[in-house]
């Protein structure tokens, strides 16, 4: 984890000509609330959370600032809440979720339930990106997001606008409306992630617009809808070695530009491969 945020680090230094002093910003021993702590952080800062409750509505960056980006640990850093999962500590629960305004950021070792609100009815556990440029280079890795389920296009994880370079690895996400939506992005790593009975609508994946983008070793299961649904396929779309089970469809395809999809070498809950697909991966 040591050397994933030094790389990080030195990434932002050659890329943008950023250099920052790295501040290790606590919660609650020195900061009351964390969204204070993310009033008062610098680029490239870490916010360490103590193991409890917190309920907040959590915003990093703003719409005309799409340079911030931080570092965020709860309690189980680096333990995997995903498709293989680590032994756990106690957790960092947030009531509520956080939007991640244009800037860069890792979030790592969480549970969030509830969701950040958005519009109306709809609350989503992690929204990333925005409508004036998107997010770049965010992980959100290693949590627990679930009960994103109060309304209609409620997600675990939304993507907004667009995004570049995002990872999401090793989480569970469970009892959302939908698991995961990602609006056109490019350069999308999904791995090692448990997603399942996402009941809201039945959908473990909703996706529009992708290109790029990479889905390993995941667990995608007990949807009534589907696993993974998407239109307008771009390039370079590759699943592998997912177990796709308990799925309305495992992969459905709603129109629009389609790509072939190199997905060889997954379970579909059958030897013979994906039932009822409104699509035909290969494998």
């Amino acid at each position: 984890m040591k050397s994933k945020i030094f790389l990080f680090a030195l990434l932002m230094f050659f890329f943008t000509g950023i250099s920052f002093a790295q501040t290790t910003r606590n919660v609650p021993g020195s900061y009351a609330t964390i969204q204070a702590a993310i009033n008062a952080a610098s680029n490239g800062d870490i916010i360490i959370v103590a193991p409890g409750t917190y309920t907040e509505q959590l915003n990093v960056g703003g719409q005309y600032n799409l340079t911030t980006w931080l570092i965020f640990r709860g309690s189980n850093t680096g333990i995997s809440a995903g498709s293989v999962p680590g032994a756990r500590n106690s957790e960092t629960i947030i009531n509520g979720g956080f939007r991640l305004w244009g800037g860069s950021s890792v979030i790592d070792g969480f549970t969030i339930q509830g969701g950040f609100i958005m519009s109306g009815a709809a609350h989503s556990g992690v929204v990333v990106g925005s409508a004036n440029g998107g997010s770049p280079n965010v992980t959100i890795e290693n949590n627990i997001i679930k009960n994103c389920s109060v309304g209609s296009q409620s997600n675990g994880i939304e993507v907004v606008g667009s995004s570049t370079n995002l990872q999401i690895l090793n989480n569970e996400i469970v009892n959302n409306w939908r698991g995961i939506y990602l609006n056109p992005t490019n350069g999308i790593t999904v791995s090692g992630n448990n997603i399942h009975a996402n009941n809201g609508v039945g959908v473990g994946i909703g996706s529009s617009g992708l290109s790029n983008i990479t889905l390993t070793n995941n667990i995608i299961a007990d949807h009534t809808l589907e696993g993974w649904g998407m239109d307008n396929v771009g390039v370079n779309v590759v699943a592998h070695n997912n177990q796709f089970t308990n799925n309305g469809t495992s992969i459905a395809w709603y129109g629009g530009t389609l790509n072939t999809i190199n997905a060889t070498n997954n379970w579909w809950g059958s030897a013979t491969g994906p039932l009822q697909a409104t699509t035909n991966p290969s494998g």
